[in-house]
C-alpha cells in the first residue's frame, strides 16, 4: 500500500503540471485568435 501511495504522490504533481500546461497553451491559443 505504501508503494501505491508513493506512486500516487509522485503522479499527482505531474498530472497537475500537465493540466496546467494544457490550460496555458489553450489560453494562449484563445488569446491569439
Amino acid at each position: 500500500l505504501s508503494a501505491l501511495r508513493d506512486e500516487r504522490v509522485v503522479a499527482s504533481p505531474r498530472r497537475v503540471m500537465h493540466a496546467l500546461e494544457l490550460y496555458v497553451t489553450s489560453f494562449d491559443l484563445t488569446r491569439q485568435q
